[in-house]
């Protein structure tokens, strides 16, 4: 049936989102709460490169890249001063559907070469990589793609997602507890469980799954207010001295006015986050959110348009 012209805004209002979601869709798994791009090797092998909005660096281990014999191109300085390898992006995985980082100041699209105990995965994939673009990362329905900009995407809320031009952090406010507080939207979250924790998730001990952060003045805030909040203490092995960081479950986080959990929060030392990791946001913040709150919802993170937009109902 034809359509008079005056329906034909509100036509292409409801088709736009579907349009935008048939973009470019990445090879992805979904994998206790992260999120990982899959690319196949020469001999057919499958890589796993694990994405980050909140790392620093686009990485390859040396072992994956003398293997694929990625080309050589030059080195990276580090803040130190020390200099590391640097290699080409693989133009293969361009045609797997995996974008090369754009070019920035320091690593100008390279991967940069690091001993294998550096990283976990094949490939880590930073705020470099999703510098300058627009992501759909949809956890409900376990996808991942490259967009076009989209200004206001129907059935999703929106908040401003903002970040140094220089290093793309992306920092929104969330509300906790009926606080405000700005944390760093952060997908590579993680939490390496513990063997007395592992249960609480139905995985194993050792198991590596999405979290998000909160500094240790807050958390134990939470824990004085609300005994009843589960806690699980020594529950994350990341870094943790000795014993390893405790966790709590949070019963609702509030993003861009929506209402979301339950959230897993991993405790960290105030000046981790009001420190160091504030001094490569816009702005303070007091802690991170990954995957334990994203697991609920599908994003799109609109870099150049610095806007984050949320849904919390599947398609």
């Amino acid at each position: 049936m034809p359509y008079s012209r005056r329906w034909l805004p509100v036509v292409l209002a409801w088709l736009l989102p579907v349009f935008v979601a048939q973009a470019q869709r990445l090879p992805a798994q979904f994998i206790d709460g992260r999120v990982f791009v899959v690319a196949a090797d020469r001999d057919g092998t499958r890589l796993r490169l694990f994405t980050d909005t909140g790392g620093g660096w686009n990485a390859v281990r040396s072992s994956v890249a003398q293997r694929l014999g990625l080309a050589p191109a030059g080195s990276v300085q580090q803040d130190d001063g020390t200099r590391l390898p640097a290699v080409g992006f693989p133009r293969g995985w361009i045609d797997q559907g995996i974008p090369a980082p754009l070019h920035d100041s320091w690593l100008q699209g390279r991967l940069v070469v690091v001993p294998d105990h550096e990283i976990d995965d094949d490939l880590f994939l930073g705020s470099r990589w999703f510098a300058g673009r627009v992501w759909s990362i949809d956890y409900l329905n376990r996808e991942f793609r490259l967009i076009d900009p989209v200004a206001a995407p129907a059935g999703f809320a929106s908040t401003a997602m903002t970040f140094r031009a220089d290093l793309h952090f992306p920092r929104i406010e969330v509300e906790i507890d009926g606080e405000r507080l700005g944390v760093l939207l952060d997908t590579g979250a993680t939490a390496t469980l513990s063997a007395s924790a592992a249960p609480a998730f139905g995985v194993a001990a050792g198991t590596s799954i999405g979290t998000s952060f909160i500094v240790r003045e807050v958390f134990e805030r939470w824990t004085r207010r609300h005994p009843q909040w589960r806690v699980l203490r020594a529950a994350d092995r990341i870094g943790g001295a000795g014993k390893g960081f405790d966790m709590i479950e949070v019963p609702q986080v509030v993003i861009a006015g929506l209402r979301v959990g339950p959230v897993w929060f991993s405790q960290r030392p105030d000046g981790a986050l009001r420190e160091w990791m504030s001094s490569m946001t816009d702005q303070p913040i007091e802690g991170a959110l990954g995957g334990s709150a994203f697991q609920h919802m599908r994003m799109i993170l609109d870099y150049p348009g610095r806007r984050a937009h949320f849904s919390a109902t599947p398609r």
